[in-house]
């Protein structure tokens, strides 16, 4: 017997605390996994923010039984990891056992005694997830600022330690941080002369998945070549291009071309202007009548 039947007001609780959450929750939702099977989750919540879309699966179980539990937590693992969601939420009523608590963190997977579910509805709204805000930059600090618009904690250079024990860095590392869900975000710029190859988004996306982040984003320059775009789609990667502008060049007003001289301009020129200098000569040296009426007699006449 499924266990909300044993809990009525389980699942409407749930879902309560998740809409709060900004999540749309979907019952007895169904997925295809890359395998091609179709798998069922009690609950899958999920939200887009404008740049990636966040999925919770959630499995409701009975604790009480060692082997019932562990069957449960890998139940969920498998058909979380074939379906690409890395948050799972595991509601046990009765509760789980510390040690199967334990194997569920092993597997990414936070328990929750549903006795105490109720608790969740006292936790804050999320903020609010910026849906509407445009994805636009041109520089990666304009990213980070569209990050922080829609409620991430931005870290540049940021690090990962993965499930192997390897410290990863991305170029950006997001974080949204809730009472039970935590969404984490990593990106990285790849650049090429040409076509970024599948090499380097090959290597990206061994570095998400051991990190165990739960979005992927490359910025490619200039684009993604055929053979990596197809790969990108398989692993979920969601893929930005990114065309930086040329810096901004101050346009330079043409030159005012020379004025050319005709040979007939030339020859009146050289005709007029040496008249034009004697004339200017000869009137400098010419003496006004009336200037003369000014002039005593006596001294007009030495």
């Amino acid at each position: 017997m499924p266990q909300t039947e044993v809990v009525p007001e389980l699942r409407s609780e749930l879902r309560e605390y998740l809409q709060r959450q900004g999540y749309k929750v979907t019952e007895e939702a169904k997925l295809l996994g890359k395998s091609g099977i179709k798998h069922t989750f009690d609950m899958l919540a999920e939200k887009n923010d404008g740049l990636s879309t966040h999925s919770v699966c959630i499995s409701i179980s009975a604790g009480g039984d060692k082997e019932a539990e562990a069957n449960a937590i890998f139940s969920l693992a498998n058909k979380a990891f074939d379906t690409g969601i890395n948050n799972r939420l595991l509601i046990a009523v009765p509760a789980f056992s510390e040690k199967s608590k334990q194997l569920a963190s092993k597997q990414r997977i936070k328990v929750i005694d549903g006795e105490s579910i109720g608790t969740l509805l006292t936790a804050k709204p999320a903020l609010s997830s910026g849906a509407e805000l445009p994805l636009k930059f041109n520089t990666p600090a304009e990213l980070m600022q569209s990050l922080t618009s829609r409620g991430y904690r931005v870290e540049e250079k940021g690090k990962i330690k993965g499930k192997s024990g390897v410290d990863y860095t991305f170029d950006v590392v997001a974080y949204i941080e809730g009472d039970q869900v935590n969404n984490v975000m990593a990106v990285d710029f790849l650049k090429s002369h040409e076509e970024v190859g599948l090499n380097p988004v090959s290597v990206f996306d061994t570095k998400a998945y051991d990190a165990g982040v739960d979005a992927k984003i490359i910025v490619v320059t200039p684009g993604l070549s055929a053979e990596a775009r197809q790969f990108a789609q398989h692993q979920r990667i969601r893929v930005l291009e990114w065309n930086p502008k040329p810096p901004a060049v101050e346009p330079v007003a043409p030159a005012k071309p020379e004025k050319k001289t005709s040979t007939i301009e030339k020859k009146v020129a050289e005709i007029v202007e040496p008249a034009t200098k004697t004339t200017n000569k000869m009137l400098r040296s010419m003496v006004q009548p009336d200037a003369l009426q000014l002039i005593p007699e006596v001294m007009a006449a030495l």
